[in-house]
């Protein structure tokens, strides 16, 4: 019938556009991209959808209401299942979203300061009712892993082919369901490495001192900053960011404009300030690679938490919608080198499942740590989970870190001297 045709040519279009503009992580899109995606010209794409904005909200909804149905369907389907049944589940519920379309999770993802404010609230509701859920299996820290997890790997898993096509040399297990269930299950580590962190050890030795990790954030980051913290995203104008700085708007375009010089410049700095961090206290550590990597995650938190412009100015360009950095680009990582030469070692050693590779290892663990300081600026709850004023960073990073390192096995146990059994 007439309707149902235009319906289905509705979704294709829908869907073209969501594989178009994921290719630029939801930031530039054009009707001149989603029409050579789709194989047709731009006027036909006019006569289903009037405007781009309206085709934008368009795929919002289709990809908001899709992670909804997955996220109410596993809760249907786990209600009364042990921990580890009900995370099977989850890793299905999540197979079957990503094969319907691998772009609804960062659609979501990447846009979700921008949705309507009822979208955004029944995301939010939903989320929480599943690690409500999750967290009565097990606890706060394993729930927010676990949702983490399955939405990470997946999209890691789209990232792949570009990895590989960039890098010759870069070799990674092919990525299924049954290996996002094993993360899940067991973490980052081999399920027969010792499940066992001398924390106070590890703190001691990649322990900074307060303001050590601050680097001092350009004057055009600090106003995005101020602007998004005073007005929320979505009226951080670039006239209100333009006249807080003191320039033209036409001169923050030009600013942003591709990939600059200057912020390439800027996160070369970055990197290197991590890594001038890093290495030392690596290199006077004794303790195990998975010890190590805890303090890799220590260090990148002290980061955020120093430098917290650096996540609010990456969500402002994308909601910006300007095209900066390479198109569907995987998480920026510090060059590998001689200060990440422990995790080669834990893999060949067997503290790190064969599974898993440096870069997938750093990226998990930066991910995790950016994801932790995104949802705490936005809801004030870690990963999640309404953050403790008794508690001290270090104590919230190790409860965080325990799932990360050994899946839904490393919070059933531990004792007070921080040991994860």
């Amino acid at each position: 019938m007439p309707g149902d045709k235009r319906a289905k040519r509705k979704q294709d279009i829908i869907f073209a556009t969501l594989t178009a503009w994921n290719r630029t992580e939801f930031t530039v899109l054009t009707m001149e991209t989603v029409a050579r995606q789709l194989g047709c010209t731009k006027p036909a794409l006019y006569r289903y959808y009037a405007s781009k904005e309206q085709l934008m909200r368009a795929v919002e909804t289709e990809a908001v209401n899709q992670v909804l149905t997955a996220l109410n369907a596993w809760h249907t389907e786990a209600l009364g299942l042990p921990l580890r049944e009900s995370t099977g589940t989850l890793v299905s519920r999540a197979d079957d979203l990503f094969a319907a379309h691998p772009s609804f999770v960062p659609c979501v993802a990447a846009r979700g300061p921008l949705l309507e404010a009822a979208q955004r609230e029944s995301l939010k509701t939903a989320t929480m009712r599943t690690l409500s859920t999750l967290a009565q299996q097990s606890d706060d820290s394993t729930a927010s892993y676990l949702l983490f997890s399955v939405a990470f790997w997946y999209s890691f898993r789209e990232w792949l082919p570009l990895l590989r096509s960039q890098n010759t040399d870069f070799k990674h297990p092919d990525i299924d369901r049954e290996w996002i269930l094993h993360r899940c299950l067991h973490g980052l580590s081999d399920p027969a490495a010792e499940r066992h962190i001398d924390f106070a050890e590890v703190e001691r030795v990649f322990r900074v001192e307060p303001g050590e990790a601050r680097r001092e954030p350009h004057r055009i980051f600090s106003a995005i900053a101020e602007v998004v913290a005073s007005e929320g995203i979505e009226n951080a104008t670039v006239q209100r960011i333009a006249s807080r700085i003191g320039i033209s708007p036409g001169s923050l375009y030009h600013y942003f404009a591709n990939r600059s010089e200057m912020l390439e410049e800027t996160m070369q700095q970055e990197q290197q300030a991590f890594l001038d961090l890093l290495k030392p206290r690596i290199s006077s550590h004794r303790g195990t690679p998975i010890e190590a990597l805890y303090g890799v995650a220590m260090l990148l938190d002290r980061y955020y938490r120093e430098n917290p412009e650096v996540p609010v100015v990456a969500g402002w360009i994308k909601a910006q919608m300007v095209p900066v950095g390479d198109p569907s680009s995987p998480p920026v990582l510090p060059e590998i080198g001689d200060g990440f030469s422990f995790l080669q070692k834990g893999i060949d050693e067997g503290w790190f499942s064969a599974e898993v590779t440096v870069r997938s290892i750093l990226a998990a663990v930066h991910v995790y740590t950016a994801f932790d300081h995104l949802f705490a600026a936005r809801t004030g709850r870690s990963c999640g989970t309404r953050i403790n004023p008794a508690q001290t960073f270090d104590e919230r990073l190790r409860h965080r870190f325990l799932p990360l390192a050994f899946g839904i096995h490393g919070t059933r146990s531990k004792d007070q001297k921080g040991t994860g059994q």
